[in-house]
This record gives structure tokens, C-alpha cells and sequence, in this order.
């Protein structure tokens, strides 16, 4: 053991540090690399991925039963990280150096006996579960480590990985440190791994905030991951010279004190570089040779040294300790988000369980992804006429091609009611990865024809749209927001609001176009024809008239008003009611009062719709002006005496989309009666 200042030069070994005294520390030499745990004082720009599952959100109607959000959320990004740099690659290969495959194998390995323990001596991670298991109550709660064997268990007896490689990469390369000089190109694996800030804000990438790290993070349940990357040769403006290979450990945990030592919660596997008492400042990756022997001394097959002199070797690999899904999870999550990319056959995707053999990934096999791709199709030009094809503009760009399809053949699954929540939905796409999943229109309570459709929003052909769009989305580029905010450009979020509502608009002529002919209702209600005429706003046109009072009562004076618009999303309004509410004439005069019940509410229709459907979840409960001696029974509902003399009512909706058809929906009882 040696102490303070010990010669680290570029010599690897892992080091926990011991404090002895004020200002010493003891370095505990085990074996060749390093993980070093730096202060808080040292890094404040580190990623804590806990919490970012919780920006997931399920998707609708038969899209909503999936895997594992945590393979959703990896897949989506590490293959965005791949395919960015695949295509950025292709862009910059001179002629006779590209490669001769493209693609991304996932290898789900178990260890165990000699592997085992050649794997965790090499990479050191041992020394994880000392740290872990010395944690107070509070920082194991705090952790959010406690599902780890790794961490949780002094001896393993197996130990699951998974292997992530690309072929025909671009690789990470960059100074791994530029002293704020602008003029020479900063680190791609400290972007990726380390630091808030991303390269990928670029022309043409999918992403752009560089919060990816965290949902490659929580892949792994010790949320512990290596890389090994490989670059052709750079300039001495892009990266160290002679530099080609990188490998670097990465543990993202959270805040803690170890051995009277605080740390910010990152630990990084690699090395110190200068003498002295080691710091963050001293720290780097292994780069060539000591990357390449690290990779060797792990002994992961999948998981091999590269070469940059290949195009197919180019590239990198990742490899996440413990996955916290399993290798179905991934096929599912690859299957859902990006079919778009499978269906152009722009690169290879191969998935291999822990037994060795390979899943299939085939996602027009799954009749819920089935009509979107059909609609892909279409929208590409492939897979139906030219009419069924919608190119869609907005702010003077074009968007892309969208296309909608309905199955209104007998028993079809346009006509589907056994899903739960059913309704319309379009599969939003840019740059081949599946944004989401966007109800259509925005309501819960949907209503057959249901429609399937595509929007395609394409790299290249598409390129200044794509660009605003991604700008319009959050973390995990799971939606287009349509609210300018200081995370959301006016311009994005302009774009998104008008693409959406253009969205919304075939989705609903495809299906009015397919809606079966219904009875008319012999139903009216005059109040609504005099309060509603004339008027011609996106809530009150093609609104049916509908008789919801019953002849002991009349409701009159009825008014609505339209109040402000969501200050959060402008495209959602929301409706106020007044009404007065006395006996009919059809009452015997004898009676001077009946005792009653009011049950307030509001009503939603769709096309075709003559009397709608109730939805409790439309009204807003604390908004309600009730008579003075009313009683409250339950949410929404009052009992009041009703006489000659008007007792008044007033209520309010809760926002919803300004694509909706609503009406007020009060019903009157008498007491003894079953509302």
C-alpha cells in the first residue's frame, strides 16, 4: 500500500480511496484498471438517470399492452445512438472505405464459474457490493440499487450481461478534454457517457437534449455499463493523435459518502495519467492498446477488440451489467418502435437470448403493428394507389406522407370492441423510429370505424420539418409538443400543433368516409337549438340536438360560454353551462314542489353520434354553482327542491381537445327515482 503522493502515471489499477488524517488517502491496489468515484467539487454536470422511466408514458387502444418500459425506453435510444452514427458514417466514408455490413447485434449472456470470475475481477467490479453494503438505511433507499445482485450480494454465482455491438459506425472519437478551446472537437464517449451536453443536436440526428445516457443507464439494474469504441484516425483538430480506440466503465449512481468520502455518485473504469493524489482531472479512458487488452482480459464473446483499418469493425460496443428486461422484452420493444426502419431494410437487427440462438424480429407478424405498416406503405408509395396517399404541409414545409387505413369488412378490426379504450391512432414517424403513437382525434371515448395510420416524416426528404420536430419533443422523444415553453421553440412548436391538427383532419375524413348510416333519433331539444344557433365554433358545429329533460321538469335560460384556453396546450378549451331549472306545466297546479334529483355533466358525440355518451371525467367538480338548500349527495349530483320559482344551476368542464363535440347533460329524477 502506498500513500498521498503515490506514481500513478499511466499505470492502471483500481483504487478505493481511504482517508488518513486531513489530506491523505490510501490507494488499495488490486488490479489493472481503475474506478474512481469523484466529489461533488469535482462534478456537478453528472446525469442521475434515476426517474427518467417515469417520463414514459403507455401508448393506446391495443398498443398499450408492450414490454418492459425499460427495454422500450433502451431500445429507442441506443438504436437512435447507432443508427445516428451509421448514417453519419456513410455520409463521411470516402469511396473504397465503407463498409461491407450495417448493423446492431444485442447478445444476452449468462457467466458463471471461471467466466465469472474472470469478468468481474477484470473489470472490478467486486468492489461494488463493499461499497453498497456499507450504506446506511437512507442511502440504500436512496439508491434505487436494492433489485442488484451485483451490488447486493458479496459472492455471485451467475451474472447476466448484455452485449450491444455496431458494424459501420463512426465510432467516439474527440479530445477527451479541449480546455475550452472551441476550435478543436470534444469528446463523443464523454458526451455520450458523462456529461449533460450531446454532440447530437446536429442536422439529421435523432435526438437532441443528451439526456440518452440515463435511459441507457437504467437498462441496467446495478445501472453500471462499459464502452469500447473504434474510429478511423483523426486530425489533430478532432482527436489525440494516433488515437483510435477508447474503452471506459461508467456507473451511474447516486450521491453517497463511502469511507468518509463524498461522492457525487458517478464512478468512471479507466485511468490517472499524472502523479499526485488522484483527481478528476487526471482521469481518461484506455485508449488503443489498454483498450484493446481491457476488452481481451474481460473475455465477452460479442464483446471483441476492433480495428480501425476494417469499415466493418468501426464502431462501437456497449456492454450492460445486469439488463433489467429480458431478450423478448427487446424483440417486442425493437419490434413496436422501430418497424419503420425493418420495413425499408436499412440496416440489420439481431437479437440472441441467453441460449445462444437468435429471436426472430418480424413486426408485421403482430396484427396490432400490422396496419400501421400497411399505412407505412401506402404512405410511401409501395403498398397501395397514389390517392390513398396524403402529403401533409404546414408553416410553408412539407411534413411528409401520411396514409390511413380502416378493415370495415365484416367481423375487421376497424370494428374491434373488445379492446379496452379502442379508438383511432396513427403511428408518428421521423427519421425511422416510431415517435409515438397518437390517439386521433385526442379522445378517450372512441367509436367504430376505427382508423390506423402513418405519418412519415423522413431524414432526408423532410429534412428542415424533422429538424423543428425534434425540437418539439421531449427527453424521450415520445411526443410532439404543441406549446412553446423555454425547452419548445415558437417555430417547433407551431410546426407540431398545425401537423397534428392536419393529423386529426384525414384521420377523421378517412373514417366519416367509412361511417355506417344510422337511424336518425326522433330526439330533440329546442333550449339547445336556440342557445347553439348561429353558431359555428370547432366544439358547437354538427352538433345533434338531444332531449334530456323529462316532461315533470323544464330546464331554461341555458347558456354556455367559452372560457379561456389552456395556458399549457392552446388546442385544449373548455365549455361553462348555466341553466334554470323549474316544473313543467304539465305538472298538476296542486303540486307545489317536487323533491329532486340533479345529476350534472356533459356529453360527447362523434360522427354519426345522435345522442352521445356520458363521460363523468369531462366534468370539473369544484366549479359547480349550486342553489342555495341543495344538497350534495355525491359528486356532481344535488338533491333540491324543484318548484314554480327557478332554482339555478352553473358548472364547467375540465379542458379538453377543440376537435370535440360536446353538450351539457343534466338529468333531473325525481328523489325516489333511479338516476
Amino acid at each position: 500500500m502506498s500513500v498521498q503522493q503515490s506514481v500513478l502515471s499511466s499505470r492502471w489499477f483500481s483504487v478505493i480511496f481511504n482517508r488518513v488524517g486531513r489530506r491523505g488517502y490510501a490507494l488499495v491496489m488490486r488490479s489493472k484498471e481503475v474506478w474512481f468515484w469523484p466529489s461533488s467539487e469535482e462534478v456537478n454536470d453528472f446525469p442521475d438517470p434515476v426517474g427518467i422511466d417515469a417520463e414514459w408514458h403507455d401508448w393506446p387502444a391495443d398498443i398499450a399492452n408492450g414490454p418492459s418500459k425499460y427495454a422500450e425506453i433502451f431500445s429507442r435510444e441506443y438504436i437512435q445512438n447507432s443508427w445516428d452514427s451509421i448514417q453519419a458514417s456513410r455520409e463521411n466514408s470516402k469511396k473504397g472505405d465503407k463498409p461491407t455490413k450495417e448493423g446492431i447485434r444485442f447478445a444476452f449472456v449468462e457467466l458463471s464459474g471461471d467466466e465469472l470470475k474472470k469478468f468481474t475481477e477484470a473489470f472490478g467490479i467486486a468492489e461494488f457490493s463493499r461499497r453498497f453494503l456499507n450504506f446506511n438505511k437512507k442511502l440504500v433507499k436512496d439508491s434505487r440499487l436494492s433489485q442488484s445482485d451485483v451490488v447486493s450480494q458479496k459472492n455471485l454465482k451467475s451474472l447476466k450481461v448484455l452485449v450491444c455491438s455496431e458494424s459501420g459506425g463512426g465510432g467516439m472519437w474527440g479530445h477527451w478534454r479541449t480546455g475550452g478551446n472551441a476550435k478543436i472537437a470534444g469528446s463523443r464517449l464523454r458526451y455520450a457517457l458523462i456529461q449533460t451536453a450531446s454532440e447530437k443536436a446536429t442536422a439529421g440526428s435523432g435526438g437532441s437534449w443528451g439526456h440518452g445516457k440515463k435511459a441507457i443507464a437504467v437498462a441496467s439494474k446495478c445501472r453500471t455499463i462499459a464502452v469500447y469504441t473504434c474510429s478511423p484516425e483523426q486530425d489533430a483538430a478532432n482527436d489525440k493523435p494516433g488515437v483510435t480506440r477508447r474503452f471506459l466503465g461508467v456507473a451511474y449512481w447516486r450521491r453517497h459518502t463511502d469511507q468518509d468520502q463524498e461522492h457525487v455518485g458517478l464512478g468512471v473504469c479507466g485511468k490517472l495519467v499524472q502523479n499526485g493524489t488522484p483527481v478528476w482531472s487526471h482521469f481518461e479512458p484506455l485508449e488503443n492498446n489498454e483498450a484493446d487488452n481491457m476488452v481481451k482480459a474481460l473475455g465477452l464473446v460479442g464483446f471483441e477488440t476492433r480495428s480501425p483499418s476494417n469499415p466493418d469493425d468501426r464502431g462501437t460496443s456497449y456492454l450492460i451489467v445486469e439488463p433489467s428486461f429480458e431478450p423478448a422484452d427487446l424483440v417486442s420493444a425493437i419490434e413496436r418502435n422501430w418497424w419503420p426502419l425493418i420495413e425499408q431494410h436499412k440496416i440489420q437487427l439481431e437479437v440472441v437470448g441467453y441460449d445462444g440462438n437468435g429471436l426472430d424480429i418480424i413486426p408485421d407478424q403482430r396484427t396490432e403493428l400490422l396496419p400501421f405498416i400497411q399505412a407505412f406503405r401506402i404512405a410511401n408509395g409501395s403498398g397501395g394507389p397514389n390517392s390513398a396517399r396524403t402529403e401533409v404541409n404546414a408553416d410553408g414545409k412539407s411534413i411528409g406522407n401520411m396514409a390511413v387505413v380502416v378493415d370495415v369488412e365484416e367481423n375487421g378490426w376497424s370494428y374491434r370492441t373488445d379492446i379496452e379504450e379502442n379508438t383511432s391512432v396513427v403511428a408518428l414517424v421521423r427519421n425511422d423510429m416510431v415517435i409515438s403513437y397518437e390517439r386521433s382525434p385526442s379522445i378517450r371515448i372512441g367509436k367504430p370505424p376505427f382508423a390506423r395510420g402513418t405519418l412519415n416524416v423522413d431524414r432526408e426528404q423532410n429534412a428542415d420539418a424533422s429538424e423543428l420536430l425534434k425540437l418539439a419533443e421531449p427527453h424521450l422523444h415520445n411526443e410532439w409538443r404543441t406549446r412553446a415553453d423555454m425547452s419548445t421553440p415558437e417555430d417547433a412548436a407551431s410546426i407540431s400543433l398545425k401537423t397534428l391538427k392536419k393529423v386529426h383532419e384525414e384521420v377523421l375524413r378517412v373514417r366519416k368516409a367509412h361511417l355506417k348510416p344510422e337511424k336518425p333519433s326522433d330526439l330533440h331539444f329546442d333550449v339547445f337549438s336556440e342557445v347553439f344557433a348561429g353558431q359555428e365554433t370547432a366544439v358547437t358545429k354538427k352538433i345533434k340536438r338531444i332531449d334530456v329533460q323529462p316532461r315533470n321538469y323544464r330546464i331554461h335560460d341555458l347558456s354556455h360560454t367559452l372560457q379561456d384556453p389552456n395556458i399549457v396546450d392552446p388546442t385544449k378549451i373548455r365549455l361553462r353551462t348555466e341553466m334554470n331549472l323549474s316544473l313543467s306545466e304539465n305538472v298538476d297546479s296542486s303540486i307545489d314542489e317536487i323533491d329532486s334529483v340533479v345529476n350534472l355533466g356533459w356529453r360527447v358525440l362523434e360522427e354519426g353520434d345522435s345522442g352521445g355518451v356520458i363521460d363523468p371525467t369531462l366534468m370539473d367538480l369544484e366549479s359547480v354553482v349550486a342553489p342555495p338548500g341543495s344538497i350534495l349527495i355525491e359528486p356532481g349530483v344535488y338533491r333540491v327542491k324543484v318548484g314554480g320559482k327557478p332554482v339555478h344551476f352553473a358548472w364547467e368542464s375540465v379542458f379538453f381537445p377543440d376537435d370535440w363535440q360536446i353538450l351539457p347533460a343534466p338529468q333531473v329524477k325525481e328523489f325516489n327515482d333511479e338516476l
